[in-house]
């Protein structure tokens, strides 16, 4: 009998209001960023320095990214950003 994992996935249209490291002794172990989007924020991680460098305020974006448990709490941790297409 073979066992199937899917990981849930979340996808998020919005933008991007606020980027920040989180930090521990001075290092930086993780990026968060907030999303503004369907009136509310969300907050989301990642641990790769190269897309959190890359993540634009104030643009509208679709967001996408998985579910990871961490001491209790459900985080989202960013996959994902693709810019939206004007309309």
């Amino acid at each position: 009998m073979a066992l199937n994992l899917q990981m849930a996935s979340w996808s998020i249209p919005g933008m991007f209001s606020e980027k920040r490291p989180l930090e521990k002794d001075g290092k930086a172990w993780a990026y968060s960023a907030k999303v503004v989007a369907m009136g509310g924020t969300y907050e989301v991680q990642t641990r790769d320095r190269a897309v959190f460098d890359g993540l634009q305020i104030g643009v509208p974006v679709v967001v996408t990214g998985s579910f990871e448990q961490y001491a209790g709490n459900l985080r989202l941790v960013l996959g994902n950003v693709t810019l939206q297409k004007p309309s």
